[in-house]
């Protein structure tokens, strides 16, 4: 994972919270493993002399405009997984016989490739597109209302189970219309190919 830059910041201003789990001192720079409730994030930090927080400390961190780059994140293994499993069943002679006709490098992966692999794009477009849909936490914190987190809310804040499961069904459908569309959009653009 690579490290990303950032700021520890007053609670107040704070669009995303963690808690230290490790730290480590490199030179002139400190490196933080943090949990969030997105997961594990790994940030550097400048040695300015100040006292760096200790392993187990709460931080806030100024992480702005980062929601989707976390999602994608978490959901690369996901497309990375089914895809490989895709190129794996490839047959490399398709390469090299568009190779060997003339074709250039952009035109094989275009023709050659990438009908090949959709057989694994399609389901790791639809699981990572499906969980980031129903993502629960956002960088944001409470400030930034998702649907997972107003039917939390709803039916364990407010006790409004009819309007938390209407919009948990609400995004349910949503998600599986969302799904059922692009299904039949790829399979129609690589119909050959998908079976």
């Amino acid at each position: 994972m690579r490290p990303e830059r950032t700021e520890f910041v007053d609670p107040a201003n704070a669009p995303l919270f963690g808690t230290v789990v490790e730290r480590v001192f490199l030179g002139d720079e400190w490196l933080f493993k943090i949990a969030t409730p997105l997961g594990e994030l790994v940030i550097t930090r400048r040695n300015a002399g100040h006292d760096e927080p200790h392993a187990g400390a709460a931080v806030h961190l100024a992480w702005a405009n980062e929601h989707l780059r976390v999602l994608a994140r978490n959901g690369v293994p996901f497309m990375v997984l089914t895809v490989w499993a895709a190129l794996q069943r490839q047959d490399p002679a398709t390469q090299r016989t568009a190779q060997s006709l003339g074709a250039r490098s952009a035109t094989v992966f275009r023709r050659a490739v990438l009908p090949q692999a959709m057989p694994g794009v399609l389901p790791g477009s639809l699981i990572v597109f499906s969980l980031s849909a129903s993502a629960f936490a956002t960088p944001q914190g409470r400030r930034v209302k998702v649907v997972a987190m107003t039917v939390y809310d709803e039916i364990l804040n407010m006790l409004n189970w009819p309007l938390g499961a209407a919009i948990a069904v609400t995004l349910l459908v949503a998600v599986l219309v969302m799904m059922i569309a692009w299904n039949s959009l790829v399979e129609r653009g690589f119909a050959g190919v998908i079976q």
